[in-house]
């Protein structure tokens, strides 16, 4: 790792373990290019102790570029999960809302030496499907502009992934306009948008199998891949809440917010 980068990584570290905001944006030199801020992603699991546990891929558009986070196995939950909220903030930080994805999990290992795989190789390994719950969490305070590169970084400002029960994976569903259910406390959400910004979310995978590959990391069988929002990013009460999620018909994935 560059070591201009290792007073960023301590700088995010002490943020997510102490739980403070942080006011302003780092005195640390930021990433310079891609390569850095997913160097930084790595060095800050490996500060924080935790093995990669899953993995969020996304984009923006649906022929844009494709980013990706590793995540820490103490926030990938399974459903139905308990999260404490104090004041606006779970664990990881400042809580800016909640994204309803789908997530896929292969049934083979990827790593070095597939670089190259074809795009139907990868998609063929697909195994099992899930509903997921992002908690979508800042380390910063948010009258702070974070600069993209320091978002990838931080993680994309991951704050904890709930995952439903995990089904064989179905080819047949619909996953670019799947039915949709999302209720707080009972209450359907209305007027939810119903589509990925990524397009169709499989896209993702290929690219995130290279991703991990072209670094010498990792993808074991069974590792879930979360693919972005459905549903945007809804904002959430500030007191705790009853959260349930549906798509596709998948098995619901739930989560409550104490107060």
């Amino acid at each position: 790792m560059n070591p201009r980068l290792q007073p960023l990584v301590a700088t995010l570290t002490a943020a997510r373990t102490q739980g403070h905001g942080l006011g302003v944006l780092p005195a640390d030199p930021l990433p310079a290019d891609e390569a850095e801020a997913t160097e930084v992603q790595h060095a800050l699991l490996a500060q924080l102790g935790q093995p990669v546990a899953g993995w969020k891929v996304g984009a923006k558009s649906a022929d844009g570029p494709i980013t990706a986070a590793p995540l820490p196995a103490d926030s990938v939950l399974r459903s139905p999960a308990v999260l404490p909220l104090r004041q606006g903030r779970v664990p990881a930080g400042r809580l800016m809302g909640l994204e309803l994805e789908l997530a896929f999990f292969f049934g083979r290992d990827f790593g070095p030496g597939d670089e190259s795989l074809p795009d139907a190789e990868v998609l063929s390994a697909i195994a099992r499907m899930a509903a997921t719950f992002e908690l979508v969490a800042s380390r910063f305070d948010a009258v702070v502009a974070v600069p993209p590169l320091l978002a990838q970084a931080d993680l994309l400002f991951h704050g904890g992934l709930v995952v439903g029960e995990a089904v064989p994976f179905d080819r047949g569903r619909s996953l670019t306009d799947p039915a949709l259910r999302l209720a707080i406390d009972g209450h359907d959400v209305p007027g939810l948008p119903g589509h990925n910004p990524a397009g169709h979310p499989l896209r993702l995978l290929p690219w995130l199998v290279r991703h991990v590959a072209r670094r010498g990391g990792q993808l074991p069988a069974g590792t879930v891949v979360t693919t972005g929002s459905f549903v945007g990013l809804q904002p959430m009460p500030a007191r705790g809440a009853a959260l349930l999620g549906e798509i596709a018909g998948l098995p619901p994935v739930r989560l409550s917010l104490a107060a």
